[in-house]
């Protein structure tokens, strides 16, 4: 068939449409604030395609906003969001738009589905000290490979 194209072609495409890079590996699971470079076999670990993308805009949410030397237009607002919003919220929506607008920053990122929040009080808790919520943020959105993915930013944490 004509318009059917091959696995390994269709791997090729999406290789080079989403992009490459070197792997990385959170030191704690699920904190991509503090990462290792990720290696295979005595070699660099290298993620392709849509788990590139994953990694790339994950990286990009632990990066505070304005931080990174090399790109200041680059990174997630959050922390400013948590420091100067009092109202709680208030502040979830302004963080679901900030979500919102690092993952539609991406060229490889058609569009942005929806924007969750959850939430769950922070573990530890004193009685008597002010309560403190721990949010998770997932982000789903369409590639422009025409699939969808996500990605879950962990332990945002807000008084409220």
């Amino acid at each position: 068939m004509a318009g059917s194209i091959s696995a390994q072609s269709r791997e090729l495409i999406e290789q080079r449409t989403l992009g490459w890079g070197v792997g990385v590996t959170p030191i704690a699971s699920g904190d991509y604030t503090r990462v290792d470079l990720a290696f295979a076999n005595g070699s660099l670990a290298l993620v392709r395609s849509r788990a590139a993308l994953i990694q790339d805009l994950a990286l990009t949410y632990c990066t505070g906003l304005g931080t990174d030397p090399l790109n200041m237009g680059t990174g997630f607002d959050g922390a400013r969001l948590v420091a100067e919003e009092d109202d709680p919220g208030l502040l979830r929506e302004r963080l679901r738009a900030a979500a919102a607008v690092v993952a539609n920053g991406d060229p490889r990122v058609a569009r942005v589905v929806d924007v969750q929040l959850a939430s769950a009080v922070a573990e530890g808790e004193q009685a008597g000290r002010a309560r403190a919520t721990r949010l998770v943020i997932t982000v789903i959105f369409d590639l422009i490979t025409g699939e969808r993915a996500n990605v879950t930013i962990q332990g945002v944490t807000i008084n409220g």
